[in-house]
């Protein structure tokens, strides 16, 4: 068996392992992620990720680390709940059609990279 790096070395970088961590748990109970709805089921935490969202627009939508300190889950989850919000109408109804197709843009961008960061082969690679 080998033994892990120690945090603080200068080949572990704490926020992509808590990342990692948080991606790959099997968690069992009321916080686990794969049990929660795929949107906000209150006004508050709807509001809280369109605000975040639309606050992050220019800038691809935020770090993984803030997503997760913010939201308790990794990217591909929240930007997967955030385009199931975009869909519905009647939860962006505060938003303009320009915001919500530039957020959808990003969520597309998001879980597309996503998907590429997990393992899954880039075309022409």
């Amino acid at each position: 068996m080998t033994a892990l790096p120690k945090f603080g070395s200068p080949t572990v970088h704490l926020p992509a392992t808590l990342w990692l961590l948080a991606a790959t748990a099997k968690v069992e109970g009321p916080g686990d992620t794969a049990s929660m709805p795929p949107t906000p089921d209150n006004p508050h935490e709807r509001d809280r990720m369109l605000a975040f969202a639309v606050q992050w627009m220019p800038y691809g939508g935020g770090d993984a680390e803030d997503i997760m300190v913010a939201f308790g889950v990794p990217p591909e989850t929240y930007f997967g709940r955030l385009r199931h919000l975009l869909a519905d109408p009647a939860q962006t109804a505060d938003l303009d059609a320009r915001t919500v197709e530039a957020l959808l843009r990003v969520c597309r961008g998001r879980l597309e990279l996503g998907a590429v960061s997990v393992g899954r082969p880039r075309v022409g690679q």
